[in-house]
């Protein structure tokens, strides 16, 4: 089969791969939908070479931190695959993203990305 690729950390002074792995269980307890939107996105790095950090790519720890900030944004009930096309949009054509900031504290960035699939 591929080949599997794994982190391993460990807990050091200079090193919290152990909470940081903590905060992706909590986000991911709180936010049902984030995992499977990392899934698709984390393929979708890979297929496009742009997976790994020390590369230049985005690592799953940021990419799991932007999507929840993205999500806390969103209403319940929304599909994944709605979720996927807005976060998609948001992040690669959206005017908007300029105006965007990061965060989880306090329900997130802001402002809102707009829903914009509303029919799927």
């Amino acid at each position: 089969g591929p080949p599997l690729s794994v982190d391993i950390s460990f807990q050091s002074q200079s090193h919290h791969g152990l909470l940081a792995a903590a905060i992706v269980r909590e986000l991911t307890s709180i936010l049902p939908t984030l995992a499977p939107l990392i899934l698709c996105l984390k393929h979708f790095l890979s297929v496009h070479k742009m997976s790994k950090a020390y590369t230049g790519g985005l690592g799953s720890y940021v990419l799991t931190l932007i999507v929840a900030s993205f999500l806390v944004h969103q209403p319940p009930g929304v599909s994944v695959g709605r979720l996927l096309l807005d976060f998609l949009h948001f992040f690669g054509r959206a005017p908007e993203i300029q105006r965007f900031r990061f965060g989880l504290a306090g329900g997130g960035g802001g402002p809102p990305p707009p829903p914009l699939f509303a029919g799927f």
